[in-house]
């Protein structure tokens, strides 16, 4: 097959498949003298490509930047590089291949070969984030403490795993309870801890439980009807209280 009947026209060749090829220069005037060169060889070269094998990924934990990537070897290539993509973000930090800090999320390694192509290797290693801990308190429910004693709680923190529970009384530092529900608690400020097994750990804002004093309720527009002959007839009536009596037993 002729390429180009002019290489004056089109020179150089390019987009070449792998295979011989040869020159050809003659005469135009006569088409049966000429030289023929070659052959030249043109190769294929393999592109660059990466030995995952024997990988190893070692998880980041507590939303922190510590996963590690090891032993990803190359062929083919100028030394690679790892590219970190952050779970909500693209981090333009470059790394070279090898132990590395990356955080959670997408890391594919790129490499270049040694001449001008650029390639990206063909899948993205994923670094998983373990024992991150969060919490939900919305629907938390604050028991006050009532005069009658210590009997105050905090229910309804719901976390995202299964950690392990400490509550804190903020005034003097104690763990009062290991527990995901507060009972028994007196008037004060808490905090709940969560920790886990991966050394991670979530805590809530400040929780205060009040105390239900009691409140003074006075006997208003009392009738009072004394005894009279030795007889059991006397009698009192107590027609208003100052506050509403149906928030009280007698």
């Amino acid at each position: 097959m002729v390429l180009s009947p002019d290489y004056s026209a089109n020179n150089p060749f390019d987009h070449l498949a792998p295979q011989d090829y040869y020159l050809k220069v003659g005469l135009t005037k006569d088409n049966g003298c000429f030289s023929q060169y070659g052959p030249f060889a043109l190769v294929n070269q393999s592109g660059p490509s990466l030995d995952e094998a024997s990988m190893q990924i070692t998880n980041s934990t507590c939303s922190k930047s510590n996963g590690a990537i090891h032993n990803i070897s190359y062929r083919n290539a100028n030394r690679p590089h790892l590219h970190c993509l952050g779970r909500s973000h693209r981090e333009d930090r470059w790394q070279e291949l090898g132990p590395h800090r990356c955080p959670s999320g997408k890391i594919p390694p790129e490499i270049q070969r040694r001449r001008r192509l650029r390639h990206h290797h063909h899948r993205s290693v994923r670094d998983k984030d373990d024992g991150t801990i969060s919490y939900d308190a919305s629907h938390m429910v604050i028991q006050p403490s009532s005069c009658k004693g210590d009997d105050g709680a905090v229910t309804g923190i719901n976390p995202s795993t299964r950690p392990d529970f400490s509550w804190f009384n903020t005034a003097t530092g104690n763990v009062i309870g290991r527990v995901e529900d507060l009972s028994y608690a007196e008037a004060g400020t808490y905090q709940l801890q969560f920790s886990n097994a991966y050394g991670c750990t979530a805590t809530t804002n400040d929780i205060i439980v009040t105390r239900k004093n009691f409140q003074d309720n006075t006997a208003l527009d009392v009738v009072v009807w004394d005894a009279s002959c030795d007889a059991d007839n006397g009698y009192i009536t107590i027609n208003r209280f100052s506050a509403d009596p149906s928030l009280y037993f007698f």
